[in-house]
């Protein structure tokens, strides 16, 4: 499969000022990072040294964590300044080697938030945790939370959630959710304790040929579906994230729908340099697309 398929990209809608939006693009398996305005004739490359593990459209910018390290990034917009430090702030090194950690970025009550999920002990396979820290933008800083009080975060690699407990009854406050794919894949984190709990029950008549997992149980619960929510994928196609373990339709016809889908999204030529396109390596669906204005897409 080809990872420069569209399927790969990602993309929000900045607006940085009433008077600025912008589209920001940025690729799984890419360290780079092009964006474009109104006016615009072509994309513009902002980074080049980029890659996300995880990002959050917050206050008209987009922020992200960087795949292979702790650093939290202002993203868009690019200070006018190129010596300006986009680096916002690092998470503690205390937590452990980055490589073994997983960042989550969520907004919750108008303050942006990140969740380490990280071994209990450092550079271990022993219990895992999980660590929340509030983004202070103005002191460039992290600071430790250690509760949310009636707050409850669902937590996942495609969406972030932060939800009141007291408005939703079956769910727990001052508590994390993680919509993880496996043998427990929605598991609750209350922070009072620091233990993680299964929400799902097993079911004894599971269909594994068909791709039925024995955590398809219904009646859903909604913490089922707000973990759904979380995951785009599944989310979009009316399917709950832990109902399969593997979707029905061959590679052929998966390849087929994304060649599909890739035909309806036309990125307009980059305006760059070849020595830039090397440097990056840029896969030749950028470069060779047809050209179309920012207006018309």
């Amino acid at each position: 499969m080809a990872m420069d398929s569209f399927v790969w990209m990602n993309a929000t809608v900045c607006v940085a000022s009433p008077s600025s939006i912008a589209v920001v693009i940025w690729f799984l398996n890419t360290p780079l990072v092009i964006c474009a305005q109104p006016g615009d004739k072509g994309w513009k490359i902002i980074h080049t040294d980029i890659q996300l593990s995880n990002t959050l459209p917050f206050d008209g910018g987009l922020y992200g964590v960087t795949r292979v390290g702790r650093q939290l990034l202002q993203v868009y917009p690019v200070p006018d300044d190129p010596h300006t430090n986009a680096v916002v702030a690092e998470v503690p090194k205390e937590l452990g080697d980055p490589e073994s950690c997983l960042y989550y970025l969520m907004e919750s009550m108008g303050a942006m938030h990140v969740d380490v999920l990280h071994r209990v002990v450092r550079d271990t396979f022993g219990p895992v945790t999980s660590t929340i820290f509030r983004v202070d933008l103005r002191r460039r800083e992290l600071v430790r939370v250690t509760s949310l009080g009636d707050r409850a975060l669902f937590i996942s690699r495609d969406r972030c959630l932060s939800v009141l407990s007291r408005d939703l009854p079956s769910i727990s406050g001052n508590s994390v959710y993680f919509a993880r794919p496996g043998e427990d894949p929605v598991e609750v984190y209350p922070l009072c304790d620091g233990s993680f709990e299964s929400t799902v029950t097993a079911s004894q008549s599971s269909d594994i040929r068909n791709g039925v997992l024995p955590t398809s149980v219904r009646p859903f619960t909604l913490a089922d579906h707000l973990a759904t929510y979380c995951r785009h994928r599944e989310w979009t196609r009316g399917l709950m994230f832990h109902e399969h373990c593997y979707m029905r339709p061959t590679w052929s016809e998966l390849w087929k729908r994304m060649t599909a889908q890739d035909s309806e999204v036309v990125v307009s030529r980059l305006r760059t340099t070849e020595r830039e396109l090397k440097k990056v390596e840029l896969p030749d669906l950028l470069s060779s697309v047809s050209a179309r204005t920012l207006s018309q897409v």
